[in-house]
C-alpha cells in the first residue's frame, strides 16, 4: 500500500525527529520499521508510513475445559493430537479452524514451517530458495495431517474465522484456535465476551514442537496498521501533532487501554489491567514474543495467494503437499 500511495506521501523521517529526537528509531520494536519499508524501491530508505499497532499471531486455548479435562497447553505434536483425542471425546470440536479464510490457514502454515524450513519461505519469495523445498514440504505434510488425524474440525474448510470460528471458541465449544494478540480485545467488547472476562478463561500458547527438536515455533507477527502522511500535510504543525498522538501519544494509549492490539512503540502498556492474567497476557506478548519475533505476512500478493489455494488443495485432499508445492513454484517461483 506505501507503493501504491507513495506518490501522495512525505517522508516521515524529519517528523520523526521533530518528534522523538535523533534516536527515534531505538522507540519501537524493530518488526514495525523493518515492515514500514516493505513498499519502497530498490534503494529507498525513507519511510512513508510508520507503525501504530503491532500484533503476535499464537494459538489460544480454554483454561476452563482445559482444566475440567485434565489436559494442559500442549508443547509437541503428540501433546496437541492427544489433547485433540480428549476434548473430541467430550464434544468439544479440538482446533477450531476457519478454514474458508485463507488467512487463518496462511498463518497456522507459516508457524509450521518456521520450524521445519526457518526463514526459507521468505527466500522463495525472493528467489532466493523453491517453494519445493523439502523443509516448506514437510510443513505442508503437517498441515494435511491436522485435518487427517482430526485435530481440527471437521467442516473446517467451509467455515469462516470471524463469526463462526471465533464465536465456536469464545461459547466454550472450541479448545484451541489460531489468533493473535488481537484476541484480547475480547475482553473489552461490548458486553464481555464471558469467556474472555478478566482473560481468564483463555491462555495463549506458541504452536507445538513438530520436528522433535523440542522447540516450538518462534513468535511470529508485525505490523497490524500504521499512518502515512501526505506531502500537503509536512509545513502544518497540527498534522505532525496528531501523527504523534497516533503513535505514541493519547491516540494510542486509548486503542492500547481496550487491548485494541500491541503498540509499535516500547513501553505503552494499559492503564488499567482488571487481572493479574491480564497483565501476564500482555508481559507474554509485548516482552517475551514480540522482540523477537519473525514476519507474519508474505510481502507478495501473487504468493500469498497462491499459497492460500495450495494450503486449501491439501487440507481438502485434491492435491498432495509435494504437487501443491511443486505447482506454488512454477506459479510463483523465481
Amino acid at each position: 500500500m506505501t507503493q501504491e500511495y507513495r506518490d501522495y506521501l512525505a517522508p516521515l523521517q524529519n517528523a520523526a525527529v521533530e518528534m522523538w529526537g535523533e534516536d527515534w528509531q531505538d522507540l519501537f520494536f524493530p518488526i514495525g520499521l523493518d515492515q514500514a519499508q516493505l513498499g519502497n524501491r530498490a534503494g529507498d530508505k525513507n519511510f512513508y508510513m510508520l507503525p501504530m499497532e503491532l500484533q503476535t499471531t499464537n494459538l489460544w486455548y480454554n483454561r476452563q475445559l482445559f482444566d475440567k479435562l485434565g489436559i494442559e497447553a500442549p508443547t509437541t505434536w503428540d501433546e496437541l493430537k492427544d489433547a485433540a483425542g480428549v476434548l473430541k471425546k467430550a464434544g468439544i470440536a479440538p482446533l477450531v479452524q476457519g478454514g474458508g479464510d485463507g488467512w487463518q490457514n496462511i498463518d497456522v502454515y507459516m508457524m509450521i514451517a518456521q520450524q521445519t524450513a526457518p526463514g526459507v519461505i521468505y527466500k522463495a519469495e525472493d528467489g532466493k530458495a523453491a517453494f519445493n523445498d523439502p523443509g516448506l514440504v514437510e510443513a505442508m505434510r503437517v498441515w494435511k495431517k491436522l485435518f487427517t488425524e482430526g485435530i481440527v474440525q471437521p467442516g473446517a474448510l467451509g467455515m469462516s474465522v470471524y463469526p463462526n470460528a471465533a464465536s465456536l471458541f469464545n461459547a466454550g465449544r472450541g479448545g484451541m484456535i489460531s489468533l493473535g494478540s488481537w484476541h484480547m480485545q475480547t475482553a473489552k467488547s461490548d458486553p464481555p465476551v464471558e469467556l474472555s472476562k478478566g482473560m481468564l478463561g483463555v491462555g495463549a500458547f506458541l504452536f507445538p514442537d513438530v520436528t522433535g527438536d523440542g522447540q516450538p515455533t518462534n513468535p511470529l507477527g508485525g505490523i497490524d496498521f500504521g499512518i502515512g502522511m501526505t506531502k500537503s500535510g509536512e509545513s502544518r504543525p497540527e498534522v505532525v501533532k496528531a501523527l504523534q498522538s497516533f503513535i505514541s501519544g493519547s491516540g494510542i494509549q486509548a486503542a492500547i487501554d481496550d487491548f485494541n492490539d500491541l503498540p509499535a512503540v516500547k513501553g505503552i502498556e494499559p492503564n488499567t489491567f482488571t487481572t493479574d492474567h491480564e497483565k501476564e497476557l500482555w508481559a507474554l506478548f509485548t516482552e517475551d514474543w514480540l522482540p523477537k519475533v519473525t514476519a507474519r505476512q508474505l510481502k507478495t500478493p501473487e504468493v500469498r495467494q497462491g499459497l492460500m489455494d495450495a494450503l486449501a488443495a491439501v487440507a481438502a485432499g485434491q492435491k498432495t503437499p509435494e504437487k501443491a508445492m511443486d505447482d506454488l513454484q512454477k506459479a510463483v517461483g523465481k
